[in-house]
């Protein structure tokens, strides 16, 4: 439904932006009507000793983790975000709201190809999250999966291969092949970079924009939960802008991004259904664009929208009146679960239903 994410997008204000490299980041703002509800997010309730992440079970699964909130208030665990330890990294694949006392089995991708030992017996919060265009993708995909066979299914032999395409550009090296070391390798460069993009106070998402054009937009329900993201995330575009080499932008005006949240909302919603946690997963299409939100009792807590341009394995992509769209996606579903099974060959993985 419309309203649904109207209700925030009518509600957001678009302060004055920073560009930095080639990118151009907008804040965005709660209007006087926009609520909080309340959540921790994975930071704060992994500081409070409120959550807890570990492997399945001691033998663990590559595409599976274990989350508790031991806590009385919901916890907020967003896709993208990286967990460290265990036995290997591991990224969020969508976004979860863990309810007060309880336990979900969450999926996951592998974010650490050649390690497949304990370093920890749980998991901690990583500095990292998955580069913005991974993301993206990792997310096309999902979406696809959950269309075909309701799983949130990522790709994992693709989420590998896209990070060592990664380390590749920026000529980091992983003996593990963690994507952490990317953003190691580069450590003084993002934060010399992020010194240009300062978190505003209020601050509840950003808009970022790549060349001049719009690529991602981020939302979180608090200022807090999005004070916690908000280094990583604006990382998780630098990463890419420095791999890219590029470092001049195009300018971008305010009433440009405000207009960006008119077509927002006119995204038509195509996937509905029970979030993993509480709540409901919802997803957006249209005009180029996609987007997910996670809504709880009556919020939106949050919002993550992209332009899927450029994004989709243009190569492959039937000419028009060649291949119908859907036969298009479930041909790559299929190419999908083989990377899968030639991934769970090379390191011990049990199939388990969320």
């Amino acid at each position: 439904m419309q309203h649904v994410i109207a209700q925030v997008l009518d509600h957001l204000e678009v302060g004055d932006s920073s560009a930095v490299r080639n990118l151009v980041f907008f804040p965005l703002f709660p209007g006087p009507d926009l609520s909080r509800p309340a959540f921790l997010s994975m930071r704060a309730a992994l500081e409070r000793h409120r959550l807890r992440v570990s492997e399945v079970h001691e033998s663990g699964q590559v595409s599976r983790l274990m989350a508790e909130n031991t806590g009385d208030t919901p916890i907020l665990l967003v896709d993208g975000e990286e967990v460290k330890g265990a036995k290997q990294n591991r990224i969020i694949n969508t976004s979860i709201l863990l309810e007060p006392h309880s336990k979900v089995v969450i999926p996951v991708s592998c974010t650490e190809q050649h390690r497949w030992s304990y370093s920890s017996p749980t998991f901690a919060e990583s500095d990292s999250m998955m580069a913005y265009s991974l993301r993206s993708k990792k997310n096309l995909r999902m979406k696809a999966a959950l269309k075909a066979h309701r799983e949130y299914e990522a790709g994992q032999g693709e989420v590998w291969q896209e990070i060592r395409t990664l380390h590749s550009k920026l000529d980091a090296p992983s003996a593990t092949g963690a994507m952490r070391d990317a953003y190691t390798s580069r450590r003084d460069e993002l934060a010399e970079a992020m010194a240009q993009v300062p978190l505003q106070a209020g601050q509840v998402g950003l808009l970022a924009f790549w060349d001049g054009d719009f690529i991602a937009l981020e939302y979180l329900a608090r200022p807090d939960a999005y004070a916690d993201m908000h280094e990583k995330l604006v990382k998780s575009f630098l990463i890419e802008s420095m791999a890219d080499r590029k470092e001049q932008t195009e300018p971008v005006s305010r009433e440009r991004a405000a207009e960006l949240l008119l077509r927002l909302n006119d995204l038509e919603e195509d996937l509905r259904q029970p979030g993993l946690g509480g709540g409901e997963d919802l997803r957006w299409t249209g005009s180029g664009l996609e987007a997910a939100g996670l809504y709880y009792q009556g919020e939106v807590l949050h919002y993550h929208a992209f332009s899927s341009k450029g994004l989709d394995d243009e190569q492959e992509r039937p000419e028009p009146g060649r291949e119908p769209f859907y036969l298009y996606w479930l041909r790559r579903y299929a190419q999908m679960r083989q990377a899968r099974r030639e991934a769970a060959g090379r390191q011990p993985v049990e199939k388990t239903k969320v």
